[in-house]
């Protein structure tokens, strides 16, 4: 295990002005991002082993909201 980075992009019609992105590991807040990108870096030594879900919300200037997530497993 490890050290892991986790990034995403994010953007609509009106572009990158007025987005928010919030990212979670296992349903806990540990990131924000305003605009376009989001990085994150994940020490993955911290975490307990097994599978562990990672996944970032984002929501434009009108209040859309898109969700995006993965899985990885610690060893």
């Amino acid at each position: 295990t490890g050290s892991l980075t986790v990034t995403s992009a994010a953007s609509d019609n009106a572009g990158a002005a007025g987005i928010r992105q919030a990212l979670y590991i296992d349903g806990k807040q540990v990131g924000t991002a305003s605009g376009a990108k989001l990085s994150y870096k994940w020490n993955a030594r911290n975490a307990s082993k097994g599978v562990h879900t990672i996944s970032v919300v984002a929501t434009d200037a009108a209040g859309n909201r898109s969700q995006a997530q993965n899985s990885v497993t610690v060893k």
